[in-house]
């Protein structure tokens, strides 16, 4: 999945088969209530930054070279 840094993602679209965190729902929600994933609320929905996703998918592929 390309990740666009412009973008912002909702949480079924990070959690997503295919998605970018293999993690649950429950817990991408319990890591942006307590501050752990950076979200804004927009028109009442959860969203993560694409630049937040796009570092952390750097990070990870460097811990995998």
């Amino acid at each position: 999945m390309i990740i666009d840094p412009k973008r912002f993602y909702s949480i079924k679209e990070v959690i997503t088969k295919n998605g970018i965190l293999p993690i649950s729902t429950a817990a991408v929600y319990n890591a942006v209530k307590q501050g752990k994933i950076p979200s804004k609320e927009l028109f009442g929905r959860i969203c993560i930054p694409g630049s937040y996703l796009q570092a952390l998918a750097e990070e990870a592929s460097s811990y995998t070279a």
